[in-house]
């Protein structure tokens, strides 16, 4: 079922090109400049000059090009897509050499393509032979490539497997073949072409759209959920298109905009969403000039240039100073010519010139010189090259920074420039146009002035948390809890005795450990575990074959009745262990035990080949060691340790294969190594861990493989990085993450498959 079709006016074609990348990759939309969609209503036909894109987005990369034809780029790099010669990542724009001026752009998530004027189509990753000649526009899917050359003819390459090509057939094609009908014939006479995800999309001359591809969620817009390897008609009287991963959208010459596809977070902008396919094209707005998708959002430009954005938004990619995701079209900015949207991030253009971002920038794709978030748009770099520098004095008003002088640019965001100076003993609050936190504070989004500036750092003396024990624990296969009357239940696995209840058998209802009382803290680790009582008593249980129960000796016995391990403990941690096969069999665990006494000293015992116990060898103890002192808090992962001093330092040590103890190696370290400052709570699961600082920011660090660090990637890190704000709780096992922020809400990440 098609919508109602409208007669196809008198009027000029002009020629808009979109491209949509996956999840994987990226999408390329172009924009209408306001004066052109007034043409459409009045000119006479004719074949029209093609309007080419001037702003392009990936998944993570961006390109734009200047007035004066010069292409530029900012973001990730690993495969030198950003075509500046190297495989560094760029946080701001740099320019890129071309023979002849660009006339338009497309990007992949590790792929550029470019036009120049004389025709040559070329790959940014190589500029020796062009990809094709005689082309006016291009477009990049999900693995895929669609371009028109000067004679109207459409072909395509790459990627097949679910028709995305048109050729009829579902065979991956390394050469450029002809879209064709399904007669055979190749389509001329295109005006605009689109590719997202595993789907293409084009207009005619005549105003038909026509679509082929993967359908699963009724992307095609043809009234079913069918794929299609040979283009299908979907509407009539269309001027402009653009794909994202599973949804679609175009608009028609009398400015109507219309979606199709899925609708998972309301990217539709119908009103609510749902993940039901939607195979039949709804009217979402009028008065449309231009449009963009991304994986799962949407923007679009109406005829009085205000920019307006629906859809997922964790990342802030709608740019309305919020991560909340909206069902209906919200307005964004005005003044707006162009737009583009990558999968996560967005781009526009704006009347004097000025390109702004906004959305997911973890390798800088915003070009604001930061790798930060954006949720409010801000400038990146376009027309601005030549603006006037000023000079910034840092003042660390009894700190150290470093440089103490910098320099900006005028109309530009602070961004980077803004160092952070350090003060033993002190919290760090920001820089001030003022002494001591007076008039204005300066933010990284600040926007730089027009004189020379004078900043001065603000501190406040630092406060050390107060611990706060956990009233519950879970290790590999076994579970413990305090009730309000102090006592100290357990469930769960018992081979090892870890339950405390004095046999070794497994409970799938919870028993009563002992004859625990008063019980503050417990621990669990995979197969052992600890517990402290009012009187700051240590108990431990349970496996020991490395020691971790502290008791003097290692076995292979269970030890199913709880024993005192020490006094005067105020905080515990139990750390998890690696598999290991011996004369008990295979798939045993190791463990390793850390807790801290009231005069700050951190001890710990058990397990240490990777050194996580942090005293400078790798021989497990059988009975505490001394590590450190004034410690308050402490964690403990799958061989790795961390724990904070009162200073507020956090300090890591063991294995660190995945980067997990976030010193920028990935050496493991038998002593502890300092990682960050100011930080109030720790958390550390098998290979990654994870910490929050005074200013409610949640920071992560190592093993990312299911996406446990909350970034928005699945890459391991070995430095931190942050994840969120208004963070007041974090926790952390396995390969996931939870945490809590201030309005109560609980967040989690990572793997998430059944047990």
């Amino acid at each position: 079922m098609k919508p109602t079709q409208h007669t196809q006016p008198n009027s000029s074609t002009v020629f808009a090109i979109f491209s949509c990348k996956s999840r994987l990759t990226a999408k390329i939309l172009p924009a209408f400049l306001a004066a052109l969609f007034a043409i459409l209503s009045a000119a006479p036909s004719h074949a029209a000059t093609p309007t080419q894109p001037l702003v392009a987005a990936s998944a993570n990369h961006s390109l734009f090009v200047k007035s004066d034809g010069t292409l530029w780029a900012m973001g990730g790099n690993s495969a030198g897509q950003l075509g500046d010669g190297t495989t560094t990542d760029r946080n701001s724009p740099v320019p890129v050499t071309t023979s002849t001026s660009v006339i338009a752009v497309a990007a992949g998530s590790y792929q550029s393509l470019l036009v120049t004027s004389d025709g040559k189509l070329w790959d940014m990753g190589s500029f020796s032979v062009p990809v094709a000649t005689n082309v006016i526009a291009v477009a990049v899917g999900s693995g895929h490539c669609l371009y028109v050359t000067n004679d109207g003819k459409l072909w395509a390459m790459g990627y097949n497997q679910y028709g995305e090509l048109g050729d009829g057939t579902t065979t991956d094609r390394s050469t450029p073949v002809p879209v064709t009908n399904s007669s055979g014939t190749q389509y001329t006479n295109v005006t605009a072409i689109a590719a997202g995800g595993n789907k293409s999309l084009f207009v005619t001359s005549d105003g038909k759209l026509w679509a082929m591809g993967n359908n699963n969620y009724g992307q095609l817009g043809d009234g079913t959920t069918t794929d299609r390897s040979t283009p299908v008609q979907v509407d009539t009287n269309v001027i402009a298109v653009a794909a994202g991963m599973y949804h679609s959208l175009y608009v028609k010459s009398d400015g109507t905009l219309w979606a199709m596809g899925r609708n998972q977070s309301g990217q539709l902008g119908i009103g609510f969403n749902d993940n039901n396919a939607h195979p039949t094209p709804v009217q979402v707005a009028a008065n449309v000039i231009a449009l963009a998708a991304g994986v799962e959002h949407s923007l679009f430009v109406t005829s009085d240039s205000k920019l307006w954005a629906m859809g997922f938004n964790q990342y802030g990619q709608l740019g309305d100073s919020t991560i909340d995701i909206y069902c209906s079209p919200v307005q964004v900015a005005t003044n707006v010519i162009a737009v583009a949207a990558g999968d996560y991030h967005s781009l526009y253009v704006t009347s004097d010139g000025k390109l702004w971002a906004m959305g997911f920038n973890s390798s800088g794709q915003l070009g604001d010189g930061s790798t930060t978030n954006r949720s409010t748009p801000v400038p990146a770099a376009i027309g601005l090259a030549d603006a006037p520098t000023i000079t910034i004095t840092f003042n660390a008003q009894g700190g150290t920074v470093s440089p103490a002088t910098q320099t900006a640019t005028q109309n530009y965001t602070y961004g980077t420039t803004l160092p952070t100076p350090t003060r033993t003993g002190y919290t760090f609050l920001g820089w001030w146009t003022g002494p001591n936190g007076t008039s204005t504070q300066i933010t990284a989004t600040t926007i730089v002035p027009v004189t020379n500036q004078n900043l001065y750092a603000n501190w406040t003396p630092y406060k050390p948390p107060t611990p706060t024990l956990p009233l519950v624990a879970a290790g590999m296969a076994h579970s413990l809890y305090v009730t309000s009357d102090g006592k100290l239940w357990a469930m769960g696995n018992n081979y090892y005795g870890q339950l405390g209840d004095g046999t070794t058998t497994s409970r799938s209802t919870p028993v009563r450990v002992s004859t625990s009382t008063n019980v503050i803290a417990v621990a669990a680790g995979d197969m052992h575990s600890l517990y402290v009582t009012s009187d700051s008593k240590l108990w431990a249980m349970g496996f020991n074959r490395y020691g971790q129960l502290g008791i003097g000796f290692s076995d292979l016995n269970a030890h199913p009745t709880p024993v005192q391990v020490a006094t005067n403990v105020i905080a515990v941690a139990a750390g998890g262990g690696r598999f290991i096969e011996d004369l008990i069999g295979p798939y045993v665990f190791g463990g390793s035990s850390l807790y801290v006494t009231s005069d700050g000293k951190l001890w710990a015992m058990g397990d240490n080949e990777c050194g996580q116990l942090g005293d400078g060898t790798t021989t497990s103890r059988t009975t505490p060691v001394q590590v450190a002192t004034n410690v308050i808090a402490v964690a403990a992962g799958c061989g790795h340790s961390l724990y904070v001093t009162s200073d507020g330092k956090l300090w890591a040590m063991g294995d660190n294969e995945c980067g997990q103890l976030g010193d920028g190696t990935t050496t493991s370290r038998t002593t502890p190594v300092q990682v960050a400052a100011n930080v109030i709570a720790v958390a550390a699961g098998y290979g990654h861990s994870l910490y929050v600082t005074s200013d409610g920011k949640l920071w992560a660090m190592g093993n990312n493989e299911y996406g446990q660090l909350g970034d928005g990637s699945n890459t391991n890190r070995t430095s931190p990085v942050q994840v969120a704000a208004n963070v007041i709780a974090v926790a952390a096992d396995g390969s996931y993450s939870l945490y809590v922020t201030s309005d109560g809400k609980l967040w989690a990440m990572g793997a998430n498959g059944s047990c």
